[in-house]
């Protein structure tokens, strides 16, 4: 079992409004010690991304060559998703969400991402019960995109998502997230695991969704919370059970990448970021270290 970071980890310069870059991000995780990383693309669904302007082709070969020539390995990425009033927006921004995602989809094969990350769609057209109708809205809109990516080396692994307090969402059960990975019949696509996601939809009972999801398991989204909110905060923090979690994942046969999602590292002073990072590093040694020994 592995670490990796978001390399959006490195995202905001500190009292100030001016972003790093892409490239630049992975330089400075390089630096830190991390070869492995997670290109995150969500922000492109907000437009605040380098890749939502007119050269984002030039933008994605060079994050390749950058890639390349450090020696670094894209183990996820996460593609846009949905906001949760999507379905009340207007018809351009629904065009607009469907035209970034698809652009994601496309980085991600340029640059050679190894699983990309993507949300369930749930559709208020009908109850989660109507799960035919549902499968069959995430095929509609993502056959297109697996096509897209599997051309390209990529798998791609579904994300449990949470339940809102007023109304269930698609895909943030085992049995769902399951349906959907297996009607493709594909070892392309698969499942990642959110944490704090399942932390907020079971509980204690987070080991026993480890283990229904089982071998599908592809991805991991690193964070903690103390089960009201997904707070993104790092392991030991929150309430996760983190001694049964790995267990569970060595009971399912998993050994690959654990990447931080955790929210306290956007925006931390140059002089505290190695110490930061350090204390994160030594955090996923001791998951690992529980998984080794369980």
């Amino acid at each position: 079992m592995k670490l990796a970071f978001m390399n959006s980890a490195i995202w905001f310069k500190r009292n100030s409004e001016e972003k790093y870059s892409t490239t630049e991000s992975m330089r400075m995780l390089f630096d830190l010690g991390f070869d492995r990383q997670d290109l995150s693309l969500s922000r492109m669904m907000f437009n605040q991304s380098e890749f939502n302007g007119d050269n984002w082709k030039e933008l994605a070969y060079a994050v390749r060559d950058l890639k390349n020539e450090l020696g670094i390995t894209f183990v996820q990425a996460h593609l846009p998703f949905r906001a949760q009033n999507y379905y009340e927006r207007s018809d351009e921004h629904k065009q607009f969400m469907t035209d970034v995602t698809f652009r994601a989809a496309e980085i991600c094969a340029i640059v050679g991402v190894e699983w990309v990350v993507a949300h369930p769609i749930y559709t208020p057209l009908f109850p989660c019960e109507c799960v035919e109708e549902q499968l069959a809205e995430n095929r509609r809109f993502y056959d297109p995109i697996v096509k897209i990516l599997h051309d390209g080396g990529c798998g791609i692994a579904f994300e449990n998502l949470v339940d809102l307090p007023h109304h269930r969402r698609f895909g943030s059960t085992a049995a769902e997230l399951n349906m959907i990975i297996d009607s493709y019949n594909s070892d392309k696509v698969g499942a990642c695991i959110d944490f704090g996601h399942a932390n907020l939809m079971y509980h204690e009972m987070e080991p026993w969704f480890i283990r229904q999801i089982g071998h599908r398991l592809r991805a991991t989204h690193l964070a903690d919370n103390f089960g009201s909110q997904d707070d993104h905060m790092p392991p030991f923090v929150g309430a996760v059970k983190w001694e049964e979690v790995m267990k569970a994942l060595k009971e399912i046969g998993f050994d690959g990448t654990l990447v931080y999602e955790t929210k306290i590292v956007t925006s931390i002073p140059n002089e505290l970021r190695e110490a930061l990072f350090t204390y994160l590093k030594q955090i996923a040694n001791h998951l690992i270290r529980l998984w080794e020994e369980a």
